[in-house]
């Protein structure tokens, strides 16, 4: 896997349901495992902070190793976000921290930097409230967030939809898991594509099912 396809893979977890405590995960592309990792969740009343850090295998033999960690406040307002890919000599970096409905982003490629500001329209909804579900917030199934997120990969803010769709049974391996199934439908720029998020009872992640690739509990 290149850089490129990297990024796009890992973009697709940049945004929505929280992952929760500690938990070691598998990274699944065209259904072979690919890499392992850990996702981790720190909350406290001022808010949480998610935190990917994986190791995926590319074709070539490569292994590319990322570190991505989001920072969300008390009412599911984002306030920073960090991504880092580096794979040989490679490396790729974002950071953006969030003022009202402004993201300020300062992306870093082979040592070489560039700053860009993108404000949501006026009157946006960018507290995602899903941070919290089946934590401090119980949803109706069927209940909806209709708000914008950041795309790190378009740089901009997008429309994305967030529904509690049904509770189901998991089995990965040995293990039978009682779900929360929620949705997460994004529209980026024309295209329009859907996640599918496997939460426990407690709000912690399953299995994250991205078109491009899926995270899953070991």
């Amino acid at each position: 896997m290149q850089m490129k396809g990297i990024f796009v893979a890992i973009c697709c977890l940049a945004f929505g349901v929280a992952f929760a405590d500690t938990h070691s995960v598998t990274a699944i592309i065209d259904g072979k495992s690919v890499g392992q990792g850990t996702v981790i969740e720190t909350a406290s009343a001022k808010g949480c902070e998610h935190k990917l850090n994986i190791k995926i295998s590319g074709p070539n033999g490569g292994v590319a190793t990322i570190l991505q960690v989001s920072y969300v406040d008390s009412n599911g307002k984002p306030t920073k976000s960090e991504l880092q890919i580096s794979q040989g000599t490679q490396s790729f970096q974002t950071v953006v921290t969030f003022s009202g409905l402004t993201a300020h982003c300062t992306i870093t490629t082979g040592g070489k930097s560039k700053v860009l500001n993108r404000t949501a329209p006026k009157g946006s909804v960018i507290a995602d409230k899903s941070n919290f579900w089946f934590k401090s917030i119980h949803p109706q199934m069927g209940a909806a967030y209709h708000i914008l997120t950041f795309d790190p990969q378009s740089l901009d803010w997008v429309p994305t939809t967030l529904t509690y769709v049904k509770d189901t049974d998991l089995k990965i391996g040995s293990t039978t898991f009682h779900c929360h199934k929620v949705t997460q439908t994004i529209q980026v720029n024309s295209a329009k594509y859907e996640e599918t998020i496997y939460l426990d009872r407690h709000g912690d992640m399953v299995k994250y099912i991205t078109p491009s690739l899926t995270l899953q509990r070991s």
